[in-house]
């Protein structure tokens, strides 16, 4: 294809040559470019200066115009439509890949909800059905022979529950089960800083959760082990409502491990030992755990006998 130089483009876009028609007597003909002069002659506004690319003819400049950006534009609209939804397939693969099994897993543990309780929780949450795995607590050579093939599927030379198994292989350590199960599930977290508020919250559960077992009748609790929990219990109680704030949820913005584990405190312990210290107290972990206890997940639970046959702690 000839490409005009800038002037000879200029002149063609004119009709207009910088040598021919006739010149006067005398005079030289001329080789200079006298566009300039009709375009102040021409009552229209003057042209901005263009690139060479941009002179070429109409026919042309369509190739490379307005409606070729247009286009480009919408492909790139097209693309970035796409993309996020590709990434969402490779989330949701990702996920069903690593996620657990609807059905065959089993949780060994005593037939108590316990440590083992908040487990259960998250695969209720989550839809996973499981089995509960138990001995007869009455029947100490049963609980004997119990822990004693937990330690050997679980590996470890404790007792090893509770204690998760899917397809066959054998997860235990009560935090790391939960864990599990939630990134499973999806209630996982994506940030260092999220990870943070689920595993803080997690700690400050921890700590009242070993406060809430010494006055237990069962551990060698007596009247001082309850005097001294109840008197640290509005300190724990009170900072996890100071965490959770005006929130929906402890973390991430979203169900996580975190909200399982204050769920599981306030349901297991807190309500069954001090029934109504939330409500008279502390209402914003009050409405938190109604709100928990409506997931569809875990309300279905709760009404099943494999929950209410449970060993429950009684009042203090």
């Amino acid at each position: 294809m000839c490409v005009l130089q800038p002037a000879e483009q200029a002149a063609g876009e004119t009709g207009e040559t910088t040598t021919g028609g006739s010149v006067p007597d005398g005079q030289k003909p001329t080789t200079e470019d006298t566009s300039a002069d009709k375009s102040a002659e021409s009552p229209k506004s003057p042209k901005s200066p263009a690139s060479p690319g941009s002179l070429a003819p109409a026919s042309k400049r369509r190739l490379f115009g307005p409606a070729d950006n247009t286009a480009e534009a919408k492909a790139k609209a097209k693309a970035a439509a796409v993309e996020p939804k590709a990434k969402a397939k490779v989330k949701a693969k990702a996920k069903a890949k690593g996620g657990l099994p609807k059905n065959g897993v089993k949780l060994y543990y005593y037939p108590a909800r316990g440590r083992g309780e908040q487990i259960r929780l998250a695969l209720a949450a989550t839809g996973i059905s499981f089995e509960d795995v138990s001995f007869d607590m009455s029947d100490a050579d049963a609980k004997t022979e119990f822990i004693a093939k937990c330690r050997e599927q679980g590996g470890n030379t404790t007792t090893n529950i509770p204690m998760l198994e899917v397809k066959g292989k054998f997860f235990t350590q009560s935090l790391a089960i939960l864990h599990y199960v939630c990134d499973a599930g999806g209630l996982n977290t994506e940030t260092a800083r999220q990870n943070y508020q689920v595993e803080n919250t997690i700690q400050a559960v921890e700590d009242l959760r070993t406060q809430s077992y010494k006055p237990l009748a069962m551990f060698g609790g007596g009247a001082k082990e309850k005097e001294v929990f109840l008197e640290l219990l509005p300190k724990h109680l009170g900072n996890l409502e100071r965490i959770l704030g005006d929130r929906k949820h402890f973390a991430a913005g979203k169900l996580t491990a975190a909200d399982i584990s204050v769920y599981d405190l306030l349901d297991t312990m807190i309500e069954t030992q001090v029934p109504g210290i939330l409500a008279d107290k502390f209402p914003k972990l009050a409405a938190f755990r109604e709100k928990m206890s409506k997931i569809p997940g875990i309300a279905k639970y709760h009404e099943s006998e494999q929950h209410k046959k449970l060993f429950a702690f009684p009042p203090l």
